[in-house]
């Protein structure tokens, strides 16, 4: 399983190069979706996660 950090820091490099494209093409536009489309993924992952953990901190205390 990924780190919390690790996670972070994939999203911010696909915020990096989603920062960095230019779209002159179709190429780059469909490159641009699929970059969105894994942040999104990313972004709903570091939620499931967080919410994975706080109720594995739950269990525990309990």
């Amino acid at each position: 399983m990924l780190s919390k950090q690790s996670l972070d820091i994939l999203i911010d490099l696909v915020e990096i190069k989603l920062s960095a494209i230019l779209i002159q093409d179709k190429d780059d536009l469909r490159e641009v979706n699929k970059l969105k489309h894994c942040k999104n993924e990313l972004l709903d992952f570091k939620k499931s996660f967080s919410k994975l953990r706080s109720a594995a901190r739950a269990r525990s205390v309990v």
